[in-house]
C-alpha cells in the first residue's frame, strides 16, 4: 500500500482484501489479468473465465493449461511491455476480447466438478 500512496494512486487501485462477491466483481471488469510466477490450479483464473471475462495470463504451468494465447485469451511473458500490449490489443478489439471470452466460457465447462468427477472415475476403472 505505501508504493500506492507513494505513486499517488490511491483513487484508481483498491486492495479488496477477501471477497465472498468474486461474482459481482467479475460483472465489473472488462479484463482480467492473472500474472503469477508460479501456480497449480488457479482457480481465479478458472473463474474468470466461467464469469465470461476475457483473460490475459502469465504463460506458465497451470495457466497454459487453460489459456492458449490468440484462441481464447492472452498467455504471455510475464513482463510489463507484454502486459501492457496485451490490455492495449483488448481494448483496441473488443470483438476479438468478447470471443476470447465466449470461448473460454465454453471451454471452462471441460473442469467442472461433474466432468472432473467423471475423468477420475474412468481413470480409476481402467486401471489394471
Amino acid at each position: 500500500m505505501s508504493l500506492t500512496n507513494s505513486l499517488d494512486l490511491n483513487q484508481s487501485v483498491h486492495f479488496l482484501g477477501y471477497r465472498t462477491d468474486v461474482n459481482d466483481i467479475y460483472s465489473c471488469v472488462d479484463v482480467f489479468a492473472f500474472m503469477s510466477f508460479q501456480e497449480g490450479l488457479p482457480v481465479a483464473l478458472m473463474e474468470a473465465m466461467a464469469s465470461g471475462v476475457p483473460c490475459i495470463c502469465s504463460d506458465i504451468r497451470g495457466n497454459s493449461d487453460l489459456i492458449r494465447n490468440g484462441k481464447n485469451g492472452w498467455c504471455i511473458k510475464n513482463d510489463i511491455c507484454d502486459l501492457a500490449d496485451a490490455i492495449i490489443d483488448c481494448y483496441q478489439n473488443p470483438k476479438k476480447a468478447a470471443k476470447f471470452a465466449e470461448i473460454g466460457v465454453g471451454e471452462i465447462d471441460n473442469y467442472s466438478v461433474e466432468k472432473v468427477t467423471e475423468a477420475l472415475a474412468d481413470i480409476y476403472r481402467n486401471m489394471p
